[in-house]
This record gives structure tokens, sequence and C-alpha cells, in this order.
């Protein structure tokens, strides 16, 4: 097992990543709190101070109750799954990546 860190907001939920954003120079964050992409895995950093730093710089000045969250993974990648998230205490803030997860249908018709 090891650790990685991702960003998350109280309000907005886990930090999924950037994505292109017209309006907003370009680039816009995407929070679950609008999972609109259904995703399962967030963006991570490999160190508490890579990510306090992107936090600081990109995210603190427009979410002021943002948070640096540490998550236990076996994940080699850059990102970490919901359940990872889960499982490291914050299923409270990823609920709508849990209801993004493909549920395989196993009632009986």
């Amino acid at each position: 097992m090891g650790i990685r860190y991702i960003i998350a907001d109280p309000n907005e939920g886990v930090f999924l990543g950037t994505r292109s954003d017209v309006d907003r120079e370009g680039v816009g964050m995407l929070f679950s709190a609008y999972n609109f992409l259904e995703l399962t895995k967030a963006v991570s950093w490999s160190s508490r101070k890579e990510a306090f730093a992107y936090m600081n710089r990109y995210i603190k000045p427009n979410l002021k109750e943002s948070f640096v969250a540490e998550i236990l993974t076996d994940s080699k990648s850059d990102f970490v799954s919901t359940f990872d998230i889960c499982r490291s205490g914050y299923g409270d803030i990823a609920t709508e990546m849990i209801d993004a997860i493909h549920m395989p249908n196993v009632s009986i018709h």
C-alpha cells in the first residue's frame, strides 16, 4: 500500500481534474458534485507538498474550504479509485462518484 493525496471540498466534493472551459480562460475544474462524466477515479499527487501547492495556486482562491486528503492505495497511476477514497474515510465527499460505479444487473426477470 502506498499513499497518494487528493484535493477535496466539503461542498464540491472530490477534485477530479481539469476540463476545457471557454468561459474560464480555457481551463475549468471538475469536482465530483458535478460529475457529469460519471468518473470513478480522481487525480492525485504523490506528495503532500505537491497537492498543497496545486490547491493553494488553483483551487483555494475560489474554494476557501478545500483541503488535501491522504488516500491509501495500491495504484501506481496518478489516479485513485472511488474505492480507495472510501476506504480512506472520505466516502461522504465522494457520493456522486459512488453513484457512477457500474453495477451489473443481477436481478432475475
